[in-house]
């Protein structure tokens, strides 16, 4: 697993309030970026839930041509990649991004070790039957070589790699 280019290391996302760590850098090799096409686009506005405090010299550097990152635990989409993206997105008026979406067992390869995947696995239950509404499009119509949005069910054909 190498870095993507531009960075040094491996990307991890971090909920500090739940003591658990995304592996990003893994996240993006399986959907296959940057060489895939993304599997949609989401409304960016969807994609913030509370108030935050950003960086927003870091906006400076967010290129709104790369998709965003959603992993899907239990019935809700989560952004896991991309975050200045989307808030340079809503300062400049950009009201969709194109996204990956990462199934639910793709998910779960992102938590590395036992710790990690136990936690990951009593937040997929909590979030059972909750659904955090994320607005997702897509730009064309839908092939058999897209994955499925609503994550009911895993894809049928993998993306090429």
């Amino acid at each position: 697993m190498k870095p993507r280019p531009g960075h040094d290391e491996i990307e991890v996302f971090r909920w500090y309030h739940l003591s658990m760590q995304f592996n990003v850098t893994k996240a993006l090799e399986i959907v296959g970026a940057p060489y895939a096409e993304p599997d949609g686009h989401v409304v960016v506005r969807s994609l913030f839930h509370s108030r935050s405090i950003w960086d927003v010299t870091a906006w400076d550097r967010a290129d709104l041509s790369e998709p965003v990152l959603l992993a899907t635990i239990g019935d809700t989409r989560l952004l896991v990649d991309g975050r200045h993206r989307a808030r340079k997105a809503i300062a400049e008026g950009v009201s969709k991004l194109p996204c990956y979406i990462l199934t639910e067992k793709e998910t779960e390869q992102c938590f590395e070790g036992k710790a990690q995947k136990n936690r990951y696995l009593k937040l997929r239950n909590l979030l059972r039957g909750i659904e955090i509404k994320v607005d997702l499009y897509y730009s064309e119509p839908r092939s058999a070589a897209k994955r499925p949005l609503n994550g009911d069910h895993p894809p049928t054909v993998r993306r090429p790699r």
